[in-house]
Protein backbone atom coordinates (compact mmCIF):
# COMPACT_ATOMS: atom_id res chain seq x y z
CA UNK A 1 0.00 0.00 0.00
CA UNK A 2 1.21 3.12 -0.76
CA UNK A 3 2.63 5.35 2.14
CA UNK A 4 0.49 8.31 1.54
CA UNK A 5 -2.76 6.58 1.44
CA UNK A 6 -2.21 4.54 4.65
CA UNK A 7 -1.43 8.06 6.58
CA UNK A 8 -4.16 9.63 5.20
CA UNK A 9 -6.50 6.27 5.98
CA UNK A 10 -4.71 6.38 9.48
CA UNK A 11 -5.39 10.21 10.33
CA UNK A 12 -8.70 9.76 9.53
CA UNK A 13 -8.52 6.72 12.45
CA UNK A 14 -6.91 8.71 14.96
CA UNK A 15 -10.04 11.46 14.81
CA UNK A 16 -12.47 8.05 14.88
CA UNK A 17 -13.80 7.57 19.13
CA UNK A 18 -11.86 4.02 19.89
CA UNK A 19 -9.58 4.78 16.89
CA UNK A 20 -7.38 2.06 18.27
CA UNK A 21 -10.08 -0.46 17.96
CA UNK A 22 -10.57 0.72 14.56
CA UNK A 23 -6.73 0.80 13.34
CA UNK A 24 -6.41 -3.18 14.85
CA UNK A 25 -9.13 -4.10 12.46
CA UNK A 26 -7.56 -2.27 9.83
CA UNK A 27 -4.34 -3.96 10.08
CA UNK A 28 -6.01 -7.10 10.74
CA UNK A 29 -8.10 -7.18 7.52
CA UNK A 30 -6.95 -4.91 5.58
CA UNK A 31 -3.16 -4.51 5.36
CA UNK A 32 -3.07 -8.06 6.71
CA UNK A 33 -0.08 -7.22 8.97
CA UNK A 34 -1.87 -8.52 12.52
CA UNK A 35 -1.07 -11.42 13.90
CA UNK A 36 2.90 -10.93 13.14
CA UNK A 37 3.95 -13.20 11.00
CA UNK A 38 6.14 -16.30 12.28
CA UNK A 39 9.55 -14.56 11.84
CA UNK A 40 8.72 -11.24 12.71
CA UNK A 41 7.48 -12.76 16.14
CA UNK A 42 11.11 -15.04 16.68
CA UNK A 43 12.60 -11.60 15.83
CA UNK A 44 10.70 -9.88 19.00
CA UNK A 45 11.40 -13.02 21.24
CA UNK A 46 15.32 -12.52 19.93
CA UNK A 47 14.92 -9.00 21.49
CA UNK A 48 13.88 -10.74 24.84
CA UNK A 49 17.00 -12.47 25.02
CA UNK A 50 18.94 -8.56 24.30
CA UNK A 51 16.84 -6.48 26.92
CA UNK A 52 17.40 -9.30 29.47
CA UNK A 53 21.28 -9.60 28.79
CA UNK A 54 21.12 -5.70 29.23
CA UNK A 55 18.98 -5.99 32.61
CA UNK A 56 21.05 -9.05 34.08
CA UNK A 57 24.52 -7.13 32.72
CA UNK A 58 24.13 -3.80 33.79
CA UNK A 59 21.79 -3.93 36.87
CA UNK A 60 22.13 -4.90 40.74
CA UNK A 61 19.17 -6.56 41.60
CA UNK A 62 17.92 -10.18 41.42
CA UNK A 63 15.46 -10.85 39.19
CA UNK A 64 13.76 -12.69 41.79
CA UNK A 65 13.62 -9.22 43.91
CA UNK A 66 13.10 -6.67 41.21
CA UNK A 67 10.26 -4.83 40.35
CA UNK A 68 10.01 -4.99 36.41
CA UNK A 69 8.49 -1.60 34.40
CA UNK A 70 7.48 -1.50 30.85
CA UNK A 71 6.03 1.69 28.64
CA UNK A 72 4.67 0.68 25.31
CA UNK A 73 3.40 -3.39 25.70
CA UNK A 74 1.79 -3.23 23.25
CA UNK A 75 -0.82 -5.23 21.10
CA UNK A 76 0.08 -8.27 21.85
CA UNK A 77 2.61 -7.91 24.85
CA UNK A 78 4.81 -10.71 23.72
CA UNK A 79 7.60 -8.49 25.73
CA UNK A 80 6.08 -8.60 29.02
CA UNK A 81 4.31 -12.45 28.82
CA UNK A 82 7.81 -13.65 27.54
CA UNK A 83 9.78 -11.23 30.14
CA UNK A 84 7.12 -12.27 33.10
CA UNK A 85 8.68 -16.19 33.24
CA UNK A 86 12.28 -15.04 33.68
CA UNK A 87 10.88 -14.90 37.57
CA UNK A 88 10.36 -10.71 38.20
CA UNK A 89 8.53 -10.59 41.80
CA UNK A 90 6.18 -8.14 39.95
CA UNK A 91 5.75 -6.70 36.32
CA UNK A 92 4.21 -3.50 35.37
CA UNK A 93 2.76 -2.39 32.19
CA UNK A 94 1.52 1.09 31.21
CA UNK A 95 0.12 1.64 28.00
CA UNK A 96 -1.33 5.40 26.69
CA UNK A 97 -4.26 3.41 25.26
CA UNK A 98 -6.11 0.55 26.21
CA UNK A 99 -4.09 -1.66 23.24
CA UNK A 100 -4.42 -5.61 24.41
CA UNK A 101 -6.99 -7.61 21.94
CA UNK A 102 -7.97 -10.99 22.71
CA UNK A 103 -7.04 -12.60 19.71
CA UNK A 104 -3.47 -11.43 19.95
CA UNK A 105 -3.07 -12.70 23.23
CA UNK A 106 -4.50 -15.88 22.85
CA UNK A 107 -2.12 -15.82 19.05
CA UNK A 108 1.25 -14.50 21.27
CA UNK A 109 0.80 -17.80 23.86
CA UNK A 110 0.31 -20.19 20.72
CA UNK A 111 3.36 -19.10 19.29
CA UNK A 112 5.25 -18.94 22.49
CA UNK A 113 4.27 -22.60 23.19
CA UNK A 114 5.12 -23.98 19.75
CA UNK A 115 8.31 -22.25 19.20
CA UNK A 116 10.16 -23.81 22.53
CA UNK A 117 12.14 -21.54 22.90
CA UNK A 118 14.73 -22.36 25.78
CA UNK A 119 14.56 -18.93 27.48
CA UNK A 120 10.88 -18.38 27.62
CA UNK A 121 9.07 -21.60 28.81
CA UNK A 122 4.96 -21.43 29.95
CA UNK A 123 3.72 -23.41 32.34
CA UNK A 124 0.93 -25.48 31.74
CA UNK A 125 -1.65 -23.02 32.97
CA UNK A 126 -0.02 -20.21 30.93
CA UNK A 127 -0.21 -22.66 28.28
CA UNK A 128 -3.68 -22.99 28.36
CA UNK A 129 -4.88 -19.84 29.38
CA UNK A 130 -7.56 -18.55 26.96
CA UNK A 131 -7.64 -14.32 27.29
CA UNK A 132 -11.45 -12.78 26.79
CA UNK A 133 -12.32 -9.21 27.55
CA UNK A 134 -13.96 -10.10 30.61
CA UNK A 135 -10.89 -12.40 32.35
CA UNK A 136 -7.65 -10.57 30.65
CA UNK A 137 -6.94 -8.18 33.77
CA UNK A 138 -6.85 -11.37 36.36
CA UNK A 139 -4.98 -13.69 33.82
CA UNK A 140 -2.56 -11.04 33.90
CA UNK A 141 -2.54 -10.49 37.73
CA UNK A 142 -3.00 -13.70 38.20
CA UNK A 143 -0.90 -16.41 35.60
CA UNK A 144 1.68 -13.95 34.52
CA UNK A 145 2.15 -11.57 37.84
CA UNK A 146 1.20 -8.62 35.34
CA UNK A 147 -0.13 -5.54 36.52
CA UNK A 148 -1.80 -3.73 33.19
CA UNK A 149 -1.93 0.00 33.67
CA UNK A 150 -4.40 1.44 30.33
CA UNK A 151 -4.88 4.50 29.26
CA UNK A 152 -2.22 5.96 31.55
CA UNK A 153 0.32 8.37 31.10
CA UNK A 154 4.14 7.49 31.59
CA UNK A 155 4.80 11.43 32.13
CA UNK A 156 2.79 10.74 35.78
CA UNK A 157 2.77 7.25 36.44
CA UNK A 158 1.37 7.26 40.56
CA UNK A 159 4.38 4.72 41.39
CA UNK A 160 6.65 5.39 44.23
CA UNK A 161 9.82 7.03 43.87
CA UNK A 162 12.54 5.11 43.92
CA UNK A 163 10.50 1.57 43.60
CA UNK A 164 11.37 0.22 39.89
CA UNK A 165 14.45 -1.78 39.67
CA UNK A 166 14.50 -2.81 35.65
CA UNK A 167 13.04 -0.59 32.55
CA UNK A 168 11.95 -1.82 29.44
CA UNK A 169 10.80 0.03 26.13
CA UNK A 170 10.58 -1.81 22.61
CA UNK A 171 10.48 -0.17 19.71
CA UNK A 172 8.18 2.50 21.73
CA UNK A 173 10.35 5.73 22.24
CA UNK A 174 9.95 6.48 18.07
CA UNK A 175 6.36 6.99 18.74
CA UNK A 176 6.28 9.59 21.63
CA UNK A 177 5.58 12.89 20.67
CA UNK A 178 9.03 15.25 21.06
CA UNK A 179 7.22 17.27 23.47
CA UNK A 180 6.76 14.91 25.97
CA UNK A 181 9.65 13.21 25.89
CA UNK A 182 11.69 14.46 28.52
CA UNK A 183 8.91 14.62 30.86
CA UNK A 184 8.58 11.11 30.48
CA UNK A 185 12.22 10.27 30.80
CA UNK A 186 11.96 12.71 33.92
CA UNK A 187 9.48 10.37 35.28
CA UNK A 188 10.94 7.18 34.74
CA UNK A 189 14.15 8.03 36.45
CA UNK A 190 12.16 9.34 39.53
CA UNK A 191 10.72 6.21 39.81
CA UNK A 192 13.71 4.19 39.54
CA UNK A 193 15.80 3.07 42.62
CA UNK A 194 19.48 4.42 42.60
CA UNK A 195 21.20 1.57 40.35
CA UNK A 196 18.18 0.69 38.44
CA UNK A 197 18.71 -0.13 34.85
CA UNK A 198 16.29 0.73 31.81
CA UNK A 199 17.14 -1.17 28.62
CA UNK A 200 15.57 0.51 25.30
CA UNK A 201 15.60 -0.32 21.72
CA UNK A 202 14.97 2.45 19.52
CA UNK A 203 14.03 2.28 15.81
CA UNK A 204 14.75 5.21 13.68
CA UNK A 205 13.32 4.48 10.53
CA UNK A 206 10.49 5.96 8.78
CA UNK A 207 7.92 2.79 9.32
CA UNK A 208 5.81 3.75 6.51
CA UNK A 209 8.79 1.72 4.64
CA UNK A 210 8.22 -1.36 6.01
CA UNK A 211 5.18 -1.57 3.53
CA UNK A 212 6.22 0.63 0.95
CA UNK A 213 8.82 -0.17 -1.17
CA UNK A 214 8.67 2.74 -3.30
CA UNK A 215 10.46 4.72 -0.50
CA UNK A 216 13.45 4.07 1.96
CA UNK A 217 14.05 4.51 5.85
CA UNK A 218 14.80 8.36 5.81
CA UNK A 219 11.87 9.29 3.66
CA UNK A 220 10.28 11.14 6.07
CA UNK A 221 13.45 13.55 6.95
CA UNK A 222 12.55 14.89 3.42
CA UNK A 223 10.07 16.83 4.74
CA UNK A 224 9.59 19.64 6.59
CA UNK A 225 7.61 20.09 10.09
CA UNK A 226 4.19 21.33 8.49
CA UNK A 227 4.48 19.19 5.73
CA UNK A 228 5.21 16.11 8.23
CA UNK A 229 2.31 17.23 10.56
CA UNK A 230 0.01 16.93 7.70
CA UNK A 231 1.08 12.98 7.19
CA UNK A 232 2.04 12.04 10.61
CA UNK A 233 -0.85 10.21 11.92
CA UNK A 234 -1.60 9.93 15.57
CA UNK A 235 -2.80 6.68 16.13
CA UNK A 236 1.11 5.88 14.65
CA UNK A 237 2.94 8.98 15.49
CA UNK A 238 6.67 9.30 14.67
CA UNK A 239 8.42 11.83 15.92
CA UNK A 240 11.69 11.61 13.20
CA UNK A 241 13.75 12.44 16.41
CA UNK A 242 17.06 10.94 15.87
CA UNK A 243 20.07 9.21 18.05
CA UNK A 244 21.67 12.47 19.83
CA UNK A 245 17.81 13.68 20.96
CA UNK A 246 17.74 10.38 22.75
CA UNK A 247 20.84 10.49 24.95
CA UNK A 248 20.90 14.10 25.30
CA UNK A 249 16.94 13.51 26.99
CA UNK A 250 18.79 10.82 29.30
CA UNK A 251 21.61 12.99 30.29
CA UNK A 252 18.81 15.73 31.39
CA UNK A 253 17.01 13.49 33.21
CA UNK A 254 20.39 12.47 34.93
CA UNK A 255 21.02 8.73 33.70
CA UNK A 256 24.31 7.34 33.23
CA UNK A 257 24.69 6.10 29.32
CA UNK A 258 25.70 2.41 30.28
CA UNK A 259 25.41 0.84 26.56
CA UNK A 260 24.94 3.07 23.26
CA UNK A 261 24.84 0.20 20.49
CA UNK A 262 23.89 2.02 16.88
CA UNK A 263 22.28 0.38 13.96
CA UNK A 264 23.90 1.70 10.56
CA UNK A 265 22.93 1.27 6.91
CA UNK A 266 24.18 -1.08 4.61
CA UNK A 267 26.34 -0.09 1.30
CA UNK A 268 23.30 0.31 -0.94
CA UNK A 269 20.96 2.39 1.50
CA UNK A 270 23.94 4.54 2.50
CA UNK A 271 24.45 5.53 -1.53
CA UNK A 272 20.76 6.00 -1.90
CA UNK A 273 21.22 8.17 2.07
CA UNK A 274 24.03 10.38 -0.48
CA UNK A 275 21.23 10.84 -2.58
CA UNK A 276 18.83 12.44 -0.88
CA UNK A 277 17.41 15.64 0.08
CA UNK A 278 16.29 16.36 3.39
CA UNK A 279 14.67 19.18 5.02
CA UNK A 280 17.04 22.10 6.16
CA UNK A 281 15.21 21.73 9.25
CA UNK A 282 17.62 18.35 9.40
CA UNK A 283 20.57 18.90 7.92
CA UNK A 284 20.80 22.60 10.20
CA UNK A 285 20.82 20.22 13.49
CA UNK A 286 22.57 16.71 12.84
CA UNK A 287 25.77 15.96 10.87
CA UNK A 288 25.17 13.27 8.35
CA UNK A 289 26.23 10.61 10.53
CA UNK A 290 23.43 11.54 13.03
CA UNK A 291 20.99 11.48 10.45
CA UNK A 292 21.93 7.89 9.12
CA UNK A 293 21.54 6.10 12.14
CA UNK A 294 18.57 3.52 11.48
CA UNK A 295 18.27 2.10 15.26
CA UNK A 296 19.65 1.62 18.76
CA UNK A 297 20.23 -0.41 21.98
CA UNK A 298 20.41 2.59 24.31
CA UNK A 299 20.80 1.12 28.09
CA UNK A 300 20.77 3.61 31.44
CA UNK A 301 20.89 3.46 34.53
CA UNK A 302 20.39 5.27 38.03
CA UNK A 303 23.62 6.56 39.85
CA UNK A 304 23.75 5.08 43.00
Amino acid sequence: MNYILKAKIQRIISGLPKGEVVNYFFQKYITKSLPIPIEEFKVKLETVKVHLENLKKFGNSEIKDSVYYEIGAGYDMVIPISMSVQGFKKLICIDVRMLTFMDLLNDSIKKIDSLNNPLIQLSYKQKNANFTKGNFLSIFKGLFNIEYLAPADARKSGLKENSIDYVVTNAVMEHIPASILQDIMSETFRIMKPGAVMSNIIDYRDHFAYFDSEINYYNYLTFDSAEWKKINPDIMHQNRLRHKDYTEAALKAGFEIVKNETTLPDANLSEKFLKMKFSKEFTDKYTQDELKILGSQLVLRKPI
